[in-house]
């Protein structure tokens, strides 16, 4: 399934989203990726925001009423003062939310810590029952790390992969709607600057029957970066200061739809090789994981990375390796399992090791095959009549003496002056054997394809082919 129709089958079904409201520069792309699945002819979008300073603590005070907007109840309510005009987790996004959903009348509110977020979500949820072109939103940005934030010991070298590990189980269960390992989880008040804003919306979601989907996740850090996919990385150098972001569309969504791999689903996993790469390079010795609400620990088919150096004559592959599919074994450990092997293909096999100075010039690859159930499996001598050299499909050879081998799709792209033969011939070296094996009658091929996804450092986007 390609990226568009992916994102077909989300915007068809999303109503609602957990935001960040970090200014622009550091987490407009992340709303950007929420705001292209929700409906543009809204009618409506309810704002629930997080208050920075309280005044009155037992009330919702509401920060922005377009005219003709559903009268909210007033006993309930704080009017506006010069506070609540000016709180920026509205008023940084509010620009977005009119250039998005031009049609839209907006009603943004921000409950306090003594607000009963029963009877807020009640109203909230009656009106989007009554008014069904309407969007829900919340605003929470996550840890904030730093000495400019009084927390410059919270997290643990190296800090990215820390605040990962201490998010992963609050951002799950926000995607499942389990409220009250949510509220538990929040009683850590380092988390998030809007734990009433996100309970709130949960309640919401929860009677909707709604569950989410993580469409970005990344910190102020790494998004300063030079290079696009360093915001998807594991520095491997201490980082002193950043504010985490995350960013979840909610809708009816199937089991099977949260399968679906999205764009931020495979720059999280290139951006693992890269940092699993960056780790053994520089000898160091933490344990990279993929955060548990990748759709990757929810798939079992085979994965093969890779890696090529930039030097005067072009690309040149220096690391290629991978498994195949493993009912014991999820997509998420494969990759991990991969990416470890990285650094000792490239110093023994190919013989251009890594170093520090080739992170930035490096291509890093992820290559998905397709499931075990869609391959095709003949005897290897009929490979002339049925093997498309087109760079499209992959072949596994199985020897007689149980030695295997494969070639991904890539080999042909990059060897275009192969025959079927010279292909069949290499193969069944690769395998272990001599270059006729693949015409004895007990050797068997199975054909498959796959999706490869590769970051270019030239051009800096990811290439899929």
């Amino acid at each position: 399934m390609s990226f568009e129709e992916a994102e077909k089958i989300f915007r068809h079904k999303t109503y609602g989203a957990i935001i960040p409201h970090a200014g622009m520069k550091y987490a407009g792309d992340a709303r950007r990726n929420v705001f292209i699945y929700l409906p543009k002819n809204a009618n409506y979008i309810i704002y629930i925001a997080t208050l920075h300073s309280i005044n009155k603590k037992d009330k919702v005070y509401i920060l922005h009423n377009d005219t003709n907007f559903s009268d909210f109840p007033l006993n309930f309510t704080s009017t506006l003062n010069d506070y609540s005009k000016n709180e920026h987790s509205f008023k940084w996004v509010e620009t977005e939310l009119r250039y998005y959903f031009p049609k839209a009348k907006i009603l943004a509110l921000a409950p306090t810590a003594g607000t009963n977020l029963d009877l807020l979500s009640e109203y909230i949820l009656q009106f989007m029952k009554q008014y069904k072109n309407s969007i829900l939103l919340a605003t929470a940005d996550l840890i904030h790390y730093g000495k400019d934030y009084n927390t410059s010991m919270l997290l643990k070298y190296p800090q990215q992969l820390n605040k990962q590990i201490m998010e992963e189980e609050l951002i799950l269960n926000m995607m499942n709607i389990k409220i009250n390992k949510t509220k538990n989880i929040l009683k850590n008040k380092v988390l998030t600057c809007g734990p009433n804003t996100i309970i709130t919306f949960l309640k919401v979601a929860k009677k909707l029957k709604w569950c989410g989907k993580v469409v970005d996740y990344y910190d102020s850090y790494g998004v300063l970066k030079k290079d696009f996919i360093n915001r998807y990385t594991i520095d491997y150098k201490p980082v002193k200061s950043f504010v985490s972001y995350v960013s979840i569309i909610y809708g009816n969504y199937t089991k099977k739809d949260l399968t679906i791999f999205l764009p931020l689903d495979i720059l999280l996993a290139i951006g693992l090789v890269k940092s699993e790469i960056m780790k053994s390079t520089m000898q160091n010795n933490y344990k990279l994981t993929l955060p548990k609400w990748s759709p990757l620990y929810h798939r079992e088919q085979g994965i093969f990375v890779g890696t090529e150096v930039l030097n005067k004559n072009g690309f040149s592959t220096n690391c290629s390796t991978g498994f195949y599919e493993n009912k014991l074994s999820s997509m998420s450990n494969k990759i991990v399992g991969s990416s470890e092997n990285c650094y000792n293909d490239a110093l023994q096999r190919w013989k251009i090791p890594y170093h520090e100075n080739l992170f930035d010039n490096m291509s890093y690859k992820v290559e998905l095959l397709d499931p075990e159930s869609n391959w095709n499996q003949h005897p290897s001598h009929l490979a002339p009549n049925i093997f498309k050299l087109d760079g499209k499909h992959g072949m596994l050879l199985h020897l007689p003496n149980n030695k295997s081998a494969t070639f991904l799709p890539v080999v042909v792209r990059n060897s275009p002056i192969w025959n079927i033969e010279d292909y069949m011939e290499r193969l069944s070296l690769k395998a272990g054997g001599n270059k006729l094996d693949w015409k004895n009658k007990n050797s068997m091929i199975k054909i498959y394809k796959t999706k490869s996804f590769k970051w270019n450092p030239l051009i800096k986007i990811i290439e899929i082919n």
